[in-house]
């Protein structure tokens, strides 16, 4: 749960849904099955993604370069991207 203030995903404001489209960046291998230009629930919900909505500009381009380091063209799984962020949080003491 966050405790700063945050966008929600839905709100209408140019910068904040272009930041929703650069999602579509990410390998459909990440699809949550939602349909094309829903909000996927995780982030609706008081999450982590939802924590960098004060910079709707900023989470833009992280969602574009998320989506090119996950990239189906790239040597890694879905899998081995996951044990990577589980190792490098357990390492961080992160529950994330």
């Amino acid at each position: 749960m966050t405790w700063i203030k945050t966008i929600s995903p839905r709100d209408d404001s140019t910068v904040m849904a272009a930041a929703m489209e650069a999602r579509k960046a990410f390998p459909t291998s990440y699809s949550d099955g939602s349909a094309d230009g829903d909000v996927p629930p995780a982030i609706l919900a008081d999450s982590i993604v939802l924590s960098h909505s004060i910079f709707p500009d900023i989470m833009q381009h992280m969602f574009m370069g998320i989506g090119k380091m996950m990239s189906d063209d790239l040597p890694l799984t879905r899998r081995e991207h996951e044990l990577i962020a589980t190792v490098t949080s357990a390492a961080n003491s992160c529950f994330y």
